[in-house]
């Protein structure tokens, strides 16, 4: 009587390491210690890759790439004996690649997006660069390979501002494998002012009246002018200079307002000169 075995099997399945769902388009590795097998497989529909009537052998089974969105492991190589009539199976689990969320809110009040906002994602440790837009909900979410990630605001609409110092426009990030990460960047409106021209005696509005105005910058704001001169401005019927509606973006900042000529029947009483530190959103 000759006894024989089968010549064994082996199947490799990849599955989501956090969620166990199976992986399809897998590539494998499959190489002989010592007969000189070799040959490559690919995970197929249900994320398996059966390989059949192998010789007998210890085998190293190493995970040569993965779709998108997964990572391959940082340790891709598993070793496995197979001796006659062996059936088995060898598992390898991924994680996909972490994934970044940018949020963009009102600094007044976080439950207000802010679309349209500019961002630059630079990779510390890589040579990833970037630029991405935030939505109309105020976000933008995108996978990266991990590693640590520098992102800086750019640009953000009016009536926002950039603020100056790096600390408020810059975050860095560590993400690894399988990460769900969020940053938030909250940014102030800018100031608005206005100048009320009233009679000292009836309280009424008073047309007419001219101020000048100047700007200078407390450098809270990035993209402020160090000064900026606004001329002279004359008050409307209803004794009023809204300075923001002047055509001249308003930043944070000192504002010095000084009346140069009364309304027509007034005389110019003090103080003829005032000065205003504004901030963000005030």
């Amino acid at each position: 009587t000759a006894v024989n075995h089968k010549l064994p099997n082996l199947t490799i399945l990849k599955r989501d390491g956090q969620t166990g769902e199976v992986v399809p388009g897998a590539v494998f590795e499959i190489k002989g210690i010592h007969h000189g097998y070799h040959t490559d497989v690919t995970t197929g529909p249900d994320g398996t890759a059966t390989l059949t009537g192998l010789p007998v052998d210890s085998y190293e089974v190493t995970e040569v790439s993965v779709p998108d969105p997964y990572v391959v492991a940082a340790e891709p190589t598993q070793t496995i004996w197979l001796g006659p009539g062996d059936d088995q199976q060898l598992i390898f689990d991924n994680l996909k690649q972490p994934q970044l969320t940018i949020a963009k809110v009102d600094a007044a009040d976080s439950t207000t997006p802010i679309p349209g906002t500019v961002f630059r994602i630079e990779g510390v440790d890589s040579d990833y660069l970037n630029t991405v837009t935030t939505g109309q909900d105020g976000t933008v979410t995108l996978r990266v390979a991990p590693g640590t990630f520098r992102v800086t605001e750019l640009s953000v609409p009016a009536p926002y501002y950039l603020p100056d110092k790096d600390a408020d426009r810059e975050q860095t990030i560590s993400l690894n494998a399988g990460d769900e990460k969020k940053l938030v960047f909250e940014n102030h409106k800018a100031p608005e002012l206005t100048i009320y021209k009233v009679d000292s005696v009836a309280g009424a509005p008073v047309e007419g009246a001219r101020f000048h105005v100047t700007y200078t910058s407390t450098g809270e704001a990035a993209d402020a002018p160090e000064s900026y001169d606004f001329g002279e401005i004359t008050t409307d019927a209803s004794g009023e200079i809204k300075l923001h509606e002047q055509g001249q973006r308003l930043y944070p900042g000192e504002f010095t307002i000084e009346e140069v000529a009364p309304a027509p029947g007034f005389q110019l009483k003090e103080p003829t000169k005032q000065t205003v530190i504004l901030h963000g959103g005030e």
